[in-house]
């Protein structure tokens, strides 16, 4: 029926049937969906579909099919308008013309219409930037005729401006020609006395606040490139710093405005304009502010629009510090006390607890330090060329030190500034890298394996702002530590402050002289060992021995002068690895919390956590305590949903079940949309970090701030679907289909149904509607086909004698089950069954659509509110929390949101854009059957509902459900696509908002789809000009190339983010109250441990501190002083610390065991030459003996190889070594030449082995755990090759003695063996090995090409996704061999190296853009290559030129590969 609307030989077109098509794709699903997307592009791509645009626009009563409407013309306009004729140019331009003006004259359907206005303007701007200012000379002198016209068409015509200015110059110069771009900038200049003189005219006279914010939005896109007399010498200065600044609508913008001012280069000339703006600023500011306002009260207990004032003021204070400070201390209109007021501000407003705001405030303080430093540099001549590296993380911090004798006039005036800035500095000092144990809110240590890298950078950051702070005053920032070191209570004292505190005495390392920094940690050492020794408890003692260690190993400088210090820190590490701190973490829920768990695949239980682990505890005898906490590892299959990192939901396995008793409260946290959950502090939540799910605890958690993720959308894979039910009754009819008829009967019941107790009849009561009963029992002789049905009704009730019906219905509503399985559990408490939830969350869509439509039908009480300036509501009402809890979840199988009501009864709440997805779910016409009279009556309801709301501007979700985080997304982006694009660094991510609506978030993702196309294209006519260029020798083409492939990786990464967050499952639900609740005495708190999910922990053993990467950081620092004798000693250190090896290691974890071995390494790559092999030698005894043993087993019994704790050890072994030869080079020669033999029998015994295995059970076998581990020894046996080849000296004559015993096992096995025993990382292994000795390698490649080229080209050749590790390695085999060893590639027969060409094909052919881009670069460089060699270039041209060609300009106009195209 829809192919009509392709039929443009017709006059008419059926508008309502292409809404009907739009409002399909948009709402629909399965096929039905899939034809609708399929016809709309159709349609779209049709070159005459531009001319239905003004029938959809005027007629049709979705906002959808407008919105769709204009995208094609858009892109009429912007891809062929110079081929239309002059006339139908015209009637566009007027048509759209007509259209805004339309839309645009009356307020009120601005407003309404604002998406569609939008869109129209975008469409009006892309003829502008065509036919401006040749066939459109006069377009801004009729915007501002236009704009005249009403106060609503103002403020669209000052969005034109504003999108044509960021238009043309911030992006979309893909469109452009550059000397059209040069033609629109010129014009504009030409036209900015008039497009100015019109935002004055309205910033004076305007007094709407809508008016007022878009002209100061355009005029903020204006203010980067108009002529600084525009600003200084008019009054629009004036006007933002006193009428707008004043004004707490247009507060922030005016703020933006003057920021912007701020930054911009100006010229001497100007400075008395400068100084004027200041004091016109600060005056009208504080109205609002002064230095002595409590700024964390404000934050902490304002609204969001007070938040977002603060960090704009902080935006502001800091630019115009920044760039103007030292002509306001000139100035003698600005009294000295004004500019600490400014700076005090920055103060108060770097102890707010705002992560986006303290990093502006430090980034001034940063600046600010670094420019009296410098100037402090005129007392030092010597130091005055002296550079401060920015956030060198291993920077030993060694400046020059000043004291205040040698300071400026500017550093003693500014020095109880510097003084308070110091002091918030040490007070907020981030966690460095180093620390892996913290303090949680419940006075328990967690050990962190996850290193946070924003809070990294965030150290760097201060440390290097603190360092510079130290140089100005040393004593100041001894001073301020040590009394804060002072204040410490040990008898009762916070862990988080004794850390900062720590990390900021740590952090100064370096910035000290030697004397002063030995003195003043001498001091520090003293005062922390007697807490040590006088607090209590030894989790205390821990904390203080833990930052105590922390500390000395900060300080390399004091340990390498003073041995005894550095030996008896060493010592205390070695002590610290036996101090296990045992116990199960508090990271729990309360008793009620209820989950959902499907078990066995059969069946789904809802009820609270405390009542299915108490009962499976009860149940079973396997269980491991801990104290008052108990563990169960389940023997059948539970699965719990689970939202991964990328925001996509699962089912994913149980692995633990647990339960222990607390001493702490609990918190309740709540919800906007009325959710709410008890858990311990220390339970695991989730927050939206850098576009990934991370967990927080819930004690860090803040209320009106941070938004935690909630299920949008739950899709429920086909095999997990109940489609039929079977019932065992003494109908024949014992099998139902579950579809919309059986739904709609079973919702119904809910409200209008009851089963009498006799259990033989269905009664169906309603007084106020006769016509649902009918319905009812029309579906009830349609379902069942039963002509004779046995049912006895009256006007109102409907009695059913139908058995079938009746046991169903009886068995998913009954409050409490006849029969159960055992394995299920009851809840007495609950208001429905866990059957029915199972039943509901399992069945088809077209069932339950016929439940929701049953029920809502009905319902004698729903609710429903149209307002036409802003949303529907409809309730859907009933008196059970549960059940509405039930209802709220399934009905996130259709993406549609709901709350519970606040109300006195439980009802379901649906608004906005999701309460017209709910109307279209329960339409009749899912079930299509008019000869039921109830069917068109209803349906005329609902659509009348449905087109009520179509004038609403319901175009994005409701506030609550719309809002995405994108908190401490600060990635800066490369600094070429900033300058290109006039962006600020953390233009994206980083916004002053906390999240993004959707709107937004589409809006960006439009822009930066815009920008790729635009940055491809833009580097491929850059480049190719340049190697066409005769004088190209002063150009650097490959850091060019580089800085367009950074910038273009950058807008992919970000253009993922964002579809990311918009394909998301969840929505983030944004937390309204944190309150403390009290557990009762002997209560049980509850937790999971599910697969692959890191919010669920239940029980680790804590170390106190990271004792083994402290001692690899000292070791690294002070490895001169480990590894010589030192006086008074017998043996130098390293040796004494491996002849008690294992002692000292005996309470490590393996991964410990490794970092020591990596430690003691570096310590013996410092030893003298002749004393490094019998180090190595010592060091490696204990493995060794170990591996001896184990291989004297395997040879002696080779089902010894099928044991998998033999294969973990022999992993760990070879890691081991691993370890040490990466750290000691060539000293390893002879434990390499002990172990390499060995090593190569364990891989071909392992290879037979898995081939063996393989051919009996199938390749399905290759997961089991057993092949798994088999094929990790041959991959750490690979690798152990690859680290000493690297890390050898001279690696030739080792290739000589070691590569033919390695081509004779590993090679030959890689070649015969099934594709899924074969190891990726040989691959690698080659191509570094090719990229070291170059071509000193040249006469194996053959021999490499024959072993691993074809058949790894058969296992990645059959499509682009399979054995992704092979297919990326393969090709960085091949690049490597084209880079380094060319010449060897004329050794091969012609046929293998047309292979090579094809391979080269198949790389750029990939869509995957890692493989895609590779491949690109080896064609690159095989061309290079090829043009150096005479003798070769006419016979390689000539066979594959044409074929070649003819591929890249396949993928160059293909859909996939457009956007990502290097090359």
């Amino acid at each position: 029926m829809a192919e009509e609307l392709l039929d443009f030989s017709k006059e008419a077109f059926n508008v309502d049937l292409f809404d009907q098509v739009v409002n399909t794709f948009y709402y629909g699903t399965g096929e039905e969906q899939n034809l609708a997307q399929n016809f709309l592009t159709q349609f779209q791509e049709h070159p005459e579909s531009w001319r239905r645009v003004d029938v959809i626009i005027e007629f049709s009563q979705s906002n959808n099919s407008k919105f769709l409407a204009l995208q094609i013309l858009e892109r009429t306009i912007k891809y062929r308008w110079k081929s239309l004729p002059q006339e139908q140019q015209d009637g566009i331009k007027d048509y759209i013309l007509r259209a805004i003006m339309n839309l645009s004259e009356d307020s009120e359907r601005f407003r309404a219409n604002k998406i569609v206005v939008s869109k129209l303007n975008q469409n009006l701007v892309e003829i502008v930037k065509q036919d401006w200012p040749k066939n459109w000379s006069t377009f801004v002198q009729d915007m501002i005729k236009a704009g005249q016209i009403s106060l609503s068409t103002c403020e669209n015509v000052m969005s034109i401006f504003k999108f044509l200015s960021q238009e043309v110059f911030d992006f979309n110069k893909d469109q452009l020609t550059t000397s059209k771009t040069t033609e629109l900038k010129n014009t504009f200049h030409d036209e900015i006395s008039s497009i100015f003189e019109f935002c004055q005219y309205v910033l004076e006279n305007g007094d709407e606040n809508s008016l007022l914010t878009a002209t100061l939005s355009t005029f903020l896109s204006l203010l980067n490139w108009i002529p600084l007399g525009y600003i200084f010498q008019t009054k629009i200065i004036k006007l933002l710093t006193t009428k707008f600044l004043s004004n707490p609508e247009t507060l922030d913008l005016a703020l933006q405005c003057l920021t912007e001012i701020a930054g911009l280069k100006s010229e001497i000339a100007f400075d008395e304009e400068f100084i004027n703006l200041y004091q016109l600023a600060t005056q009208t500011l504080s109205q609002h502010i002064q230095p002595t306002s409590n700024f964390l009260d404000i934050y902490d207990h304002g609204t969001e629009k007070d938040r977002n004032f603060l960090r704009t003021l902080s935006i502001f204070l800091t630019t115009f510090l920044k760039h103007h400070i030292k002509i306001l201390e000139k100035s003698p209109k600005i009294l000295q006390d004004d500019i600490k007021n400014s700076l005090t501000i920055i103060i108060l407003l770097s102890e707010v607890y705002d992560i986006d705001m303290f990093k502006i405030c430090l980034d001034y303080w940063y600046s600010f330090a670094s420019d009296l430093f410098h100037e402090n540099n005129r007392n030092f001549p010597m130091y005055r060329n002296i550079h401060i590296p920015q956030h060198n993380y291993y920077h030993t911090n060694s400046y020059p030190q000043y004291n205040n004798r040698n300071k400026s006039k500017r550093g003693e005036y500014y020095e109880s500034i510097l003084s308070k800035v110091r002091l918030v500095l040490i007070s907020k000092m981030a966690k460095p890298e180093e620390v892996l144990v913290v303090e949680d809110d419940n006075g328990e240590l967690i050990r962190e394996y996850a290193k946070d890298t924003d809070a990294i950078e965030l150290y760097k950051s201060m440390r290097q702002s603190l360092v510079l702070l130290t140089h100005l005053n040393y004593q100041d920032t001894q001073i301020i530590m040590l009394e804060k070191l002072k204040k410490i209570n040990p008898y009762s004292f916070s862990w988080n402050d004794l850390n900062t505190l720590c990390w900021a005495i740590g952090s100064i390392s370096g910035a000290m002289s030697g004397s002063e920094e030995k003195n003043f940690l001498v001091k520090v050492i003293k005062m922390l060992l007697s807490y040590c020794e006088q607090t209590k408890g030894k989790d205390n003692k821990a904390v203080v021995a833990s930052n105590i260690m922390y500390i000395v190993g900060q300080y390399p400088r004091f340990l390498k002068t003073n041995w005894s210090f550095l030996k008896t820190v060493a010592m205390k590490l070695f002590e610290f690895m036996h101090e296990p701190h045992p116990g199960i973490k508090d990271m729990s829920l309360h008793h009620d919390q209820k989950v959902i768990i499907r078990i066995n695949n059969s069946h789904t239980v809802v009820d609270s956590i405390g009542n299915i682990i108490d009962k499976l505890m009860n149940q079973n005898e396997n269980i491991q305590k801990f104290g008052d906490s108990s563990v169960l590892f389940p023997n059948q299959k539970f699965e719990i949903l689970t939202v991964n990192e990328n925001e996509k939901v699962d089912w994913k396995p149980i692995t633990a079940f647990s339960r222990h008793k607390t001493s702490q409260k609990l918190i309740k946290v709540s919800t906007k949309t009325k959710r709410s959950t008890i858990a311990t502090k220390n339970h695991s939540f989730l927050l939206r970090d850098k576009s990934s799910l991370k967990p927080i605890l819930g004690s860090n958690l803040k209320a009106n701030i941070d938004r935690i993720p909630l299920l949008k959308k739950l899709i429920i894979p086909d095999s997990y679907l109940i489609k039929y039910v079977d019932f065992n009754s003494n109908s024949n009819q014992n099998l139902i289909e579950l579809d919309f008829p059986l739904g709609f009967l079973f919702g119904a019941y809910f409200n209008i149904g009851k089963i009498e107790e006799n259990k033989n009849s269905l009664i169906y009561q309603s007084q106020q509607n006769p016509n649902l009963l009918k319905y009812l029992q029309s579906l009830i002789q349609f379902k069942f086909d039963i002509p004779n049905l046995q049912t006895s009704n009256s006007s109102t009730s409907l009695k059913i004698l139908f058995k079938p019906l009746i046991n169903f219905i009886d068995h998913f509503s009954s409050k409490f089950f006849n029969s159960i399985n055992e394995d299920n559990i009851i809840n007495e408490k609950l208001k429905y069954p866990s059957s029915l939830f199972s039943l509901l969350l399992f069945s088809p869509l077209n069932f339950l659509s016929g439940f929701f439509s049953g029920f809502y039908h009905s319902n004698q009480n729903q609710n429903q509110n149209v307002n036409l300036n802003q949303e529907i509501n409809i309730e859907i009402v009933n008196e059970s929390f549960d059940f509405s809890e039930m209802l709220q979840m399934i009905l996130t199988r259709f993406n549609i949101l709901s709350q519970i009501s606040d109300k006195n009864y439980f009802g379901l709440k649906i608004i906005g854009k999701n309460s017209i997805r709910f109307l279209e779910m329960i339409k009749l016409n899912h079930f299509v059957d008019n000869d039921f009279e109830y069917t068109n009556y209803m349906n005329d309801l609902i659509n009348s509902k449905i087109l009520t709301t179509s004038k609403l501007n319901l175009q994005e979700e409701t506030e609550i459900y719309n809002q995405i985080p994108f908190n401490n997304e600060q990635e800066v982006a490369p600094s070429f696509y900033l300058k290109s694009n006039k962006k600020e660094a953390n233009s994206f991510g980083s916004s002053l908002e906390s999240s993004y609506s959707t709107y937004e978030m589409k809006s960006k993702l439009i822009e930066m789809e815009k920008e790729l196309e635009q940055i491809s294209q833009e580097s491929k006519n850059i480049l190719n000009h340049l190697e066409n260029t005769n004088n190209n020798k002063n150009w650097k083409i490959d850091e060019i190339e580089k800085e367009y492939k950074q910038t273009k990786e950058y807008l992919i990464k970000k253009i993922g983010e964002l579809k990311q967050a918009l394909n998301a499952d969840v929505f983030y639900d944004l937390i309204t109250d944190i309150q403390e609740v009290s557990l009762g005495d002997g209560e049980y708190v509850y937790d999971f441990s599910v697969e692959s999910n890191e919010t669920f922990m239940l029980f680790n053993t804590i170390f106190v501190h990271n004792s083994c990467d402290t001692f690899l950081k000292i070791a690294t620092k002070c490895k001169l002083q480990f590894s010589k004798k030192q006086d008074g000693e017998s043996d130098t250190f390293v040796e004494d610390t491996i002849s008690k090896l294992n002692l000292i290691t005996s309470d490590l974890e393996n991964q410990q065991v490794l970092t020591f071995y990596e430690a003691l390494g570096i310590i013996i790559s410092s030893a003298r030459k002749s004393e490094k092999e019998k180090l190595v030698e010592k060091l490696m005894n204990h493995h060794n003996t170990s591996w001896s043993q184990l291989l004297s087993l395997s040879k002696s019994d080779e089902n010894t190889l099928n044991n998998i704790q033999i294969c973990k050890d022999l992993v760990y072994i070879l890691r081991a070594n691993v370890r040490t030869s990466s750290t000691v080079g060539g000293a390893f020669i002879q434990q390499f030449n002990f172990i390499y033999e060995d090593a190569l029998f364990l891989y071909k015994a392992f290879s037979v082995l898995i081939k063996k295995i393989i051919s009996s059970e199938g390749t399905q076998i290759v997961k089991s755990n057993q092949i798994r581990n088999m094929k990790a020894v041959k991959k750490e046996i690979i690798i152990l090759i690859q680290t000493f080849f690297q890390k050898c000296e001279d690696p030739q004559p080792l290739m000589e003695e070691f590569f033919p015993r390695l081509f004779e096992v590993i090679f030959d096995d890689y070649k015969n063996n099934f594709p899924e025993a074969r190891i990726p990382e040989l691959l690698l292994f080659l191509s570094i090995v090719i990229s070291i000795l170059q071509t000193q390698i040249i006469s194996y490649i053959p021999s490499i090409f024959e072993s691993t080229f074809e058949c790894t080209l058969e296992m990645i050749s059959s499509n682009f996704e399979d054995f992704p590790d092979f297919r990326f390695n393969f090709y960085k085999l091949l690049e490597s061999i084209n880079k380094f060893s060319f010449d060897s590639l004329f050794m091969l027969t012609s046929q293998n190296f047309k292979v090579i060409v094809d391979s080269i094909i198949w790389a750029f052919k990939h869509t995957e853009r890692n493989i895609s881009e590779t491949g690109l670069s080896i064609l690159l460089d095989l061309f290079r290559n090829v043009l150096l060699r005479d003798e070769i270039l006419n016979d390689f041209f000539q066979t594959f030129y044409l074929s070649l060609i003819q591929e890249i300009f396949n993928i160059l106009t293909d859909t996939f590969h457009k956007t990502g195209f290097a090359l």
